[in-house]
C-alpha cells in the first residue's frame, strides 16, 4: 500500500439478503486528508462507515488501514481492520461520531469530556479509590487536557452545564469534543451538521480545518450541506445505490453529469433544477 495512504477499501461489497447495500466499493483516504462522501440518502455512505468500524462484516472485500506510529497497539503495521475487533478501532487511532448524538444526560459538559479521557489514565480503580499518588497526577493530567478541550472547541461557556441543557448544536459539538479527547489520528464524521443551525454549520468549517491543522488528524466526513462539504474537502467521493459513481476534486464532482443527476440536481449546489 501507497505509504501516503492511510485508509485503502477494495471492493467492498455488502448485502442484506437479497438487498445490495455496496457494491464493489474502492477508495483511499491519503494522510491528512479531508474527504468527502456524498450521495442520496440511501447510497450506502453510512453502511460503508459501519464496515470500517466493525459493526457489519463484508461480504467481499477488505479495508486496509495504515496503523500511525504513535498509536497505542501495531504501530506503523498495514492491517485488515476486517479481522480486528470493532473496540481495538480506538487503540488503532480511529475516531468516529455517529448521525444521532447520545451523550450522558445528567453529567455536565467538564464530565463527560473527563470521562472521554479514560483510556488515558495508567491507574486501575484500586489505586484510584484509594487516592494513590499516581492517581492524582493521572487526575491532574485529565483535568488539565479538559480545560484545554473546552477552550480549543469553543465550550467554555457551557463546561458546568448538563447535557441535558445543551442545544443540539451544542451537543453535537460535545460529541466532537469527546472524539478529540481519544487523540485519533483518524476520525469517521457521520453528518455532523445534521440537526443544527445554518449558523452553527457556518462555525463547523473552520473548527474542523483547524482540527485537522492543529492534531494531524485525516478525516472521512459524510455530509449534506453541499457548501460545507464542498469548502473543506480535498477531494470527494459521490455515491449512489451502494456504488461509487465519481471522485476528485471537489469542482470535478460537483459538476459530473452522473452526480447532477443522481444528487445535485444542479452543477451549483444548493439549487435543485426541475426536469421539464
Amino acid at each position: 500500500m501507497d505509504p501516503e495512504v492511510l485508509l485503502r477499501l477494495d471492493e467492498v461489497t455488502l448485502r442484506f439478503g437479497g438487498l445490495q447495500a455496496l457494491g464493489g466499493v474502492s477508495l483511499d483516504v491519503r494522510q491528512g486528508e479531508i474527504v468527502g462522501l456524498i450521495g442520496p440518502n440511501g447510497a450506502g455512505k453510512t453502511t460503508l462507515f459501519e464496515c470500517i468500524s466493525g459493526f457489519y462484516r463484508p461480504n467481499a472485500g477488505r479495508v486496509y488501514y495504515r496503523v500511525p506510529d504513535d498509536a497505542p497497539r501495531k504501530p506503523g503495521v498495514v492491517v485488515d481492520l476486517l479481522d480486528e475487533a470493532p473496540h481495538n478501532r480506538a487503540w488503532l487511532g480511529i475516531g468516529r461520531t455517529f448521525q444521532s448524538c447520545r451523550l450522558f444526560q445528567n453529567l455536565s459538559v467538564f464530565d463527560t469530556l473527563r470521562v472521554a479521557q479514560h483510556r488515558w489514565m495508567t491507574v486501575n480503580a484500586w489505586s484510584s479509590s484509594v487516592g494513590s499518588r499516581k492517581a492524582s497526577v493521572d487526575e491532574e493530567a485529565v483535568i488539565a487536557a479538559t480545560e484545554q478541550l473546552c477552550l480549543s472547541m469553543g465550550l467554555d461557556a457551557y463546561r458546568n452545564k448538563y447535557c441535558s441543557e445543551l442545544s443540539y448544536g451544542t451537543l453535537r459539538l460535545t460529541e466532537l469534543a469527546c472524539m478529540v479527547a481519544l487523540r485519533p489520528r483518524f476520525l469517521l464524521l457521520d453528518e455532523p451538521s445534521s440537526g443544527i443551525s445554518q449558523k452553527e454549520t457556518e462555525q463547523l468549517a473552520p473548527l474542523l480545518l483547524q482540527l485537522r491543522d492543529t492534531t494531524g488528524a485525516t478525516i472521512l466526513i459524510i455530509e449534506h450541506d453541499m457548501p460545507l462539504i464542498m469548502g473543506i474537502s480535498d477531494r470527494i467521493y459521490a455515491m449512489a445505490t451502494g456504488e461509487v459513481i465519481s471522485s476528485g476534486l471537489p469542482d470535478e464532482v460537483q459538476a459530473d453529469p452522473q452526480v447532477i443527476e443522481s444528487y445535485l440536481g444542479t452543477a451549483r449546489y444548493g439549487t435543485v433544477v426541475g426536469h421539464g
